[in-house]
C-alpha cells in the first residue's frame, strides 16, 4: 500500500505539525504513519480525511498486486456462494480451504467475519459462519 498524506499535507499548505495538532496525536505517530511503519485504526483515517478535506483513497492507495490478491478472494467467494445455493457443501468447504490457503501464502489479512458473513444459511448447519 503506497501512502499518500504526506503529498496531501503539503498540497493543503500544511506541516506535519499543525496536522498532528489538528487530529491530536504526536508528530512522531503521525511520521510513522506516513513512513509506513504504523497502520492507522480506521477512526485517525476518518480525522486525519476531515482535516485534509479529502477521502482515504487520497491518503492511500492499494499497489496493483494487493488488489489482484483482493479479487481472487472474491471469486473464491462468488464460487462459495454459487455452490451454496446449489447446497454443494462439499465443494463450497473446498473452496474456503483454499481461500484460507491463498491468504496466509500471500500473507493477505482478511477480516474472515466480513468474507464470511451471510454465507452461512441456517439450513446448512452454520459451516461458514
Amino acid at each position: 500500500m503506497r501512502v499518500k498524506i504526506k503529498q496531501r499535507i503539503e498540497r493543503m499548505g500544511m506541516t506535519v505539525a499543525d496536522v498532528a495538532d489538528l487530529t491530536g496525536v504526536k508528530r512522531q505517530y503521525l511520521y510513522r504513519v506516513i513512513s509506513g511503519a504504523t497502520t492507522p485504526s480506521v477512526k485517525y483515517v476518518l480525522k486525519l480525511c476531515t482535516v485534509l478535506k479529502c477521502i482515504v483513497e487520497d491518503l492511500f492507495e492499494l499497489e496493483l498486486k494487493d488488489t489482484y490478491k483482493f479479487l481472487v478472494c472474491l471469486i473464491y467467494v462468488a464460487a462459495m456462494n454459487i455452490l451454496i445455493s446449489c447446497h454443494n457443501i462439499y465443494y463450497a468447504t473446498q473452496f474456503k480451504t483454499h481461500l484460507l490457503h491463498f491468504q496466509s501464502k500471500h500473507t493477505l489479512k482478511i477480516n474472515q467475519s466480513v468474507f464470511f458473513s451471510g454465507l452461512c444459511k441456517p439450513n446448512l448447519g452454520g459451516v461458514y459462519a
